[in-house]
């Protein structure tokens, strides 16, 4: 085992125009994370329930932007606002183990519910996999009721927020 390492590059940009009134920032990054540490399950013969091991390697990658005014009206009356959005990436690209991934969370819900975070590559770290776990313990059936009632209540979520944009 071990240390974990980084590789990390950072671009930015900060400006401010207008007699500093309006900002302006912008960061780019990628970082790659080598040798990853992490706490794995290991045979119960050993005594221990989990162990740590240096289980693969993970990139991420953003972007985020920030926009800015602040003004004055009168002597008495200052404002601010700002917009934030940010992009992110999260990739893993490499498992040392044969299988290409690791599972983990056992039983985060609830007892018996079982491992259903998975670190996997080509996919984001520990990404969950519930629909998964859902058909290994249910029918078909079973599963598509499931998931017509996630769509079902998908859909009332967003026909609320509609109502509250056309409110606002």
């Amino acid at each position: 085992m071990t240390w974990e390492t980084s590789e990390q590059t950072n671009i930015g940009i900060d400006a401010r125009f207008l007699d500093n009134r309006l900002s302006f920032t912008m960061d780019w990054y990628s970082k790659q994370t080598k040798d990853l540490l992490v706490e794995v399950g290991t045979n119960a013969a050993s005594g221990f329930a989990t162990q740590y091991q240096n289980a693969g390697t993970v990139k991420n990658t953003g972007l985020e932007l920030s926009m800015g005014w602040r003004d004055q009206i009168g002597k008495e009356f200052k404002y601010g606002v700002n917009v934030n959005m940010a992009y992110n990436k999260n990739e893993v690209t490499e498992v040392n183990n044969a299988n290409h991934f690791i599972e983990g969370g056992n039983d985060l819900l609830a007892q018996s519910t079982g491992r259903f975070v998975r670190m996997e590559e080509g996919h984001p770290i520990g990404y969950f996999m519930v629909i998964r776990r859902m058909v290994s313990f249910r029918t078909r059936m079973t599963c598509r009721h499931i998931l017509t009632r996630i769509v079902k209540e998908m859909r009332q979520t967003l026909s609320k927020v509609q109502v509250l944009n056309r409110v606002i």
